[in-house]
């Protein structure tokens, strides 16, 4: 059996190894026009390599449809190609030692170690047995695109196999950036590199979402693990509003008690510099200078520094993000990810209109989904 597999990251290494473990006979190749395999997933987790969570849940995709996709023994492939993996507070998985490129680098090892082929071509055509590239064509019983989404073109995903796809009469729904910052109607220049942990309300018509995290200004937006959470709902959806709180570990009368217990007669800034941010609290109320902490309403304070509303415009480009929303639409594909419109192609990980919250679920869907179709093939 000849399989060709289109794109090297997780999602079509887990492919190719599992696939030509399973068949021992048969012809394996990876197309990759990158210089180097798996760069996306080098860059996974800060380079850390995010690659699942404890947590795991269809809850935290935008589609149930994959509830049995995920399931699939992801951390058990890893360490069968000699990754040990460790958990750590927040539940997400880690290489043991938390580098990505010990991930990439034994999965090569693997690749190399089964002779596993790999063309360092761009595929630019698809066929109903066939794929073309600028060089050549070549002939395969089953193909398997595992080409990811437009995010971070740099890293390879340039988003062109789409084109190629909707040349099989296949749909690709809309697609947007995703797991990135978020442009804002208000300006923070004078803010822009602060960070503070923050509790975030998200409103977005009748779609709310509420977590705590890391809270990142921009000159003309904000970033974080909490507003990439935010960035993936709005993408589903459209443009909304978001709450953040600047104090989540106390309640409002706690903290208007506090304010009231410091020294009424100082400048405010400075009366609250020990609770919070100078710079930030004169962009929450305006010019403050010459403004005693008694002039103002100790409870209207605490109500400001703990609802402060933010009004969001849109996403930041694909070359920022970290994962495209929409692709391959789901009911042109079978339960086992075959094409219901041409026989023997399967698609796999991001290049599908699927994705999850950050924290590992998207790697995760991508090992799962390659471990789901050499089981279905």
């Amino acid at each position: 059996m000849r399989i060709g597999i289109v794109g090297s990251g997780p999602a079509g290494l887990t492919a190719a190894i599992s696939l030509k473990r399973k068949y021992p006979d048969s012809e394996v190749t990876i197309f990759e026009y990158m210089p180097k395999l798996g760069k996306k997933l080098l860059a996974s987790g800060n380079g850390k390599g995010n690659v699942s969570n404890t947590n795991m849940s269809v809850e935290y995709y935008n589609t149930p449809l994959v509830k049995d996709i995920i399931k699939m023994d992801v951390v058990g492939f890893l360490n069968s190609c000699g990754i040990l993996t460790k958990i750590d507070r927040e539940g997400r998985i880690y290489p043991y030692n938390e580098q990505a490129a010990t991930v990439v680098e034994c999965l090569n090892l693997e690749l190399y170690e089964l002779g596993i082929k790999v063309v360092k071509e761009k595929v630019v055509g698809l066929g109903t047995n066939y794929l073309t590239t600028f060089f050549d064509s070549y002939a395969f019983d089953k193909i398997i695109i595992a080409s990811g989404g437009k995010s971070q073109e740099f890293l390879g995903s340039d988003g062109s196999m789409y084109r190629a796809i909707e040349g099989l009469g296949h749909t690709i729904t809309n697609l947007k950036p995703a797991l990135c910052p978020i442009k804002t109607k208000e300006d923070f220049s004078d803010i822009q590199g602060l960070r503070c942990k923050v509790s975030a309300r998200a409103y977005n018509g009748d779609e709310y979402y509420e977590d705590k995290g890391e809270l990142l200004f921009k000159e003309d937006g904000i970033s974080g693990i909490i507003v990439f959470q935010i960035s993936s709902i709005f993408a589903r959806s459209t443009m909304g509003s978001i709450t953040f709180d600047f104090f989540p570990d106390m309640s409002e009368d706690e903290l208007t008690n506090i304010i009231k217990s410091l020294k009424q007669d100082r400048y405010i800034d400075v009366a609250l510099m020990g609770i919070i941010n100078r710079k930030l609290l004169n962009h929450i109320l305006g010019d403050t200078r010459g403004k005693f902490l008694k002039e103002f309403d100790a409870s209207n304070l605490a109500y400001k520094l703990k609802n402060y509303k933010i009004e969001c415009s849109k996403n930041y480009e694909f070359v920022q993000s970290q994962i495209t929303v929409g692709g391959v639409s789901l009911i042109e594909v079978k339960e086992s990810l075959e094409s219901r419109i041409v026989p023997n192609y399967y698609f796999i990980g991001e290049v599908l209109d699927v994705d999850g919250l950050s924290g590992g679920y998207n790697i995760h869907f991508a090992i799962a989904s390659a471990l789901w179709v050499a089981k279905n093939i």
